[in-house]
């Protein structure tokens, strides 16, 4: 799972998601689900941490996370 939030982390340029992240040590961010690594994060809402709950479970990240954005796209 590290590789993978070193890679949104890039993507994301995103001052306070790499601030929450340097506080975790690399072993937790390895070892733990994405929605435990995120968990915390001031930008993170409920909704969203929800949903990385069911990727995390399911494996699905792209077809749950793409819902969530249809969702968001809808207004919701």
């Amino acid at each position: 799972m590290d590789r993978v939030v070193d890679l949104g982390l890039q993507a994301a340029d995103d001052a306070s998601l790499t601030e929450h992240l340097a506080r975790l040590p690399a072993a937790a961010r390895a070892n733990q689900t994405l929605a435990d690594t995120l968990a915390g994060w001031s930008r993170l809402t409920p909704d969203m941490q929800q949903v990385l709950g069911v990727a995390d479970e399911t494996g699905d990240y792209t077809n749950t996370l793409k819902r969530l954005a249809d969702l968001y796209d809808d207004g919701f």
